[in-house]
């Protein structure tokens, strides 16, 4: 870290650090302790208010609660990717930075397995509540019930709540010069209600990203700046969906990046000034990305086609 932090000050080259590894290996909690040896070495000593570094190590909680969970191999699994950007003065001080964040797993708010868990942020709501504002819930009809987080609902989305109802009960398919209402079956409207979930749930989570960074203010005039990128390893559960695929594509490309600079580059180089070396083996993933990413016969070009057919 040390001849990192001096590399960008004396040569004014930005930096990143790729924090990578599997589920669970303990890359959240590295990926901490950078920061807090950047806003040692970079901290400025602030008359008055909370400093910038210390904004930046103070976020981490927040966005723990709402985008860490429980998974099989990790009590507080990072369930999203976040790119920090730590930006510099031309003394090498913090003076801004900005959280970007990426991959935010939002099937998890509706969908989880045992002994997995929701966000973190569900249980400390749960909590908060008294024990007997739960039970006198409980015994509320299970009609009314439904009644009642409706009109709840539909109160904090600021909309009618006729109009919510419909929304997720209905489905309008527009014909040529007319349009018809189909009632859903409970299975579809209960998957309209989870995609609304999941969405609202997103747009929340990029909501307080973007009053952290708002808080934390950027600085428009730093030239340099050290980048902290922490992102989920690979995954493999018991069940698996779109964004373990998104998640284990990302690792690939990483993967691959790696592959490019530290064994193929190296070693052309090695080649190209006819130095005496001892090849070194390593297992090259450019067949998985082909299976992939390759157009017009790999999965995402498939699966694009597929969406378009139907």
């Amino acid at each position: 870290m040390f001849p990192l932090s001096r590399l960008m000050i004396n040569d004014r080259i930005s930096q990143a650090i790729l924090v990578s590894g599997e589920s669970g290996a303990g890359k959240t909690e590295s990926t901490k302790m950078l920061m807090q040896y950047l806003a040692f070495m970079g901290g400025k000593v602030q008359a008055e208010g909370r400093s910038v570094q210390q904004q930046i190590l103070e976020s981490n909680p927040v966005l723990e609660a709402f985008g860490n969970a429980k998974t099989v191999r990790n009590n507080n699994s990072s369930r999203f990717g976040k790119f920090v950007e730590i930006q510099f003065d031309e003394d090498g001080k913090i003076s801004g930075a900005a959280i970007r964040t990426y991959l935010l797993e939002r099937s998890r708010v509706c969908q989880i397995s045992d002994p997995e868990r929701n966000y973190h942020c569900f249980y400390m709501l749960c909590a908060a509540p008294t024990r007997k504002g739960s039970e006198a819930d409980s015994s509320v009809p299970k009609d009314e019930k439904s009644q009642f987080h409706l009109r709840t609902a539909a109160e904090l989305f600021m909309c009618d709540e006729k109009g919510l109802e419909e929304s997720l009960c209905k489905r309008v398919m527009a014909t040529r010069g007319e349009s018809i209402t189909k009632n859903l079956d409970p299975r579809a409207a209960a998957l309209s209600r989870d995609a609304l979930a999941r969405i609202v749930y997103s747009r929340l989570f990029d909501w307080l990203v973007n009053k952290i960074n708002s808080s934390i203010g950027q600085d428009p005039d730093s030239k340099i700046l050290i980048g902290v990128l922490d992102i989920y390893g690979f995954e493999s559960f018991l069940t698996n969906s779109f964004e373990q695929f998104c998640i284990n594509l990302t690792n690939e490309k990483l993967q691959q990046h790696f592959n490019q600079h530290v064994f193929k580059m190296e070693q052309e180089e090695y080649t190209k000034e006819e130095i005496d070396w001892s090849y070194i083996q390593f297992v090259d993933n450019q067949e998985i990305l082909d299976l992939i990413e390759k157009k017009p016969g790999g999965i995402i070009a498939l699966l694009d086609e597929t969406w378009y057919i139907q």
